[in-house]
């Protein structure tokens, strides 16, 4: 999606922590996605059953009076307990949108779950691909140490048997001359 469609210096500012959610204000959104409030309120109220409360909810008094105290009130705006949209609501207020930024966006989302998939699967399977190689690196490690114990018992065997043969062949005085 270009950044045409949705710029992020106008979407960062107007992100708010309501109710222990990130949500962004209706008429906001009627700005991003290029339609006049009332039409994006006339759709949310035609398509409500797809806006639960995690995606969307109205604004008490208190929480108005909080939020208008933190951002400039458009000039116009009556700022009537506005409703505010989660990540889960601006998805699902895209799918129920007609103008080309909500279209587009839709379009967007569904492409970017799809990439999501792929990308999951991916994963799965390089993580399937790690375990098996560090099993293999295990299974090494133990013919490994099998082998370097064998090579060991080998080699210890070789020295009792050179020392038995020095043991053996050892002269038992050593002449010197004295001429």
């Amino acid at each position: 999606m270009s950044n045409e469609l949705i710029p992020v210096e106008l979407i960062e500012n107007k992100i708010f922590i309501i109710r222990g959610y990130r949500v962004m204000l209706d008429y906001h959104l009627a700005e991003l996605y290029d339609v006049d409030i009332r039409t994006l309120n006339r759709k949310v109220r035609g398509n409500i059953k797809r806006f639960p409360k995690d995606f969307m909810f109205q604004l008490t008094d208190i929480e108005r009076d909080s939020l208008k105290s933190q951002i400039t009130i458009q000039e116009g705006n009556n700022f009537n307990n506005p409703c505010v949209f989660t990540k889960h609501g601006l998805v699902m207020l895209s799918n129920v949108l007609d103008s080309k930024k909500a279209i587009a966006l839709s379009i967007y989302v569904v492409n970017f779950l799809v990439r999501l998939k792929t990308l999951d699967l991916t994963e799965n399977e390089l993580t399937i691909q790690l375990n098996n190689f560090e099993q293999g690196l295990i299974d090494y490690a133990k013919d490994t140490t099998l082998l370097q114990q064998e090579q060991h018992k080998d080699i210890k065997e070789i020295l009792e048997y050179l020392q038995c043969l020095i043991g053996t062949h050892k002269p038992e005085k050593i002449w010197v001359s004295n001429n």
